[in-house]
């Protein structure tokens, strides 16, 4: 009954990122803290681990299409991959359990989910670097 209960979950999560293009660890981490009681560091990882292999179906088509800025790409890249490499030290070194990192992981993940809106001065930055996307508050027509 239990494995139903993940189906249906994830169902549910991909019904609504197919609807809404939210992105799906903002749903599935949560349901899977608050609803299954999985632990924060169990959650974010199983989510993690989806999301690369849901991910590189879309990432080979776009590829292929030619629609991956691969700058944009090495740059996110770039601050990216340290913070994460600094984040697993973090981790091996407090260890996941530890009631610090559990608390810090659940608030960092409440705050997120709940602010969902980026603030006004990066949709102005958005908006004057891409002006016809829907950053900048116009459709863009292909």
């Amino acid at each position: 009954m239990h494995d139903l209960a993940f189906i249906f979950a994830g169902f549910f999560v991909g019904t609504v990122v197919g609807l809404t293009g939210v992105g799906g660890g903002s749903l599935m981490t949560p349901i899977l803290i608050f609803a299954f009681g999985v632990k924060p560091y169990m959650a974010v990882g199983t989510d993690l681990l989806f999301a690369a292999f849901t991910k590189l179906g879309g990432t080979l088509k776009m590829t292929r299409s030619g629609l991956v800025p691969w700058r944009v790409v090495l740059q996110l890249s770039a601050g990216s991959i340290p913070a994460a490499l600094l984040t697993l030290w973090a981790l091996k070194t407090l260890g996941p359990a530890d009631p610090a990192v559990q608390h810090l992981m659940t608030s960092t993940l409440g705050w997120r989910c709940c602010s969902r809106q980026r603030p006004p001065s990066t949709r102005r930055f958005a908006a004057r670097r891409h002006p016809n996307t829907l950053t900048s508050g116009r459709n863009h027509r292909p």
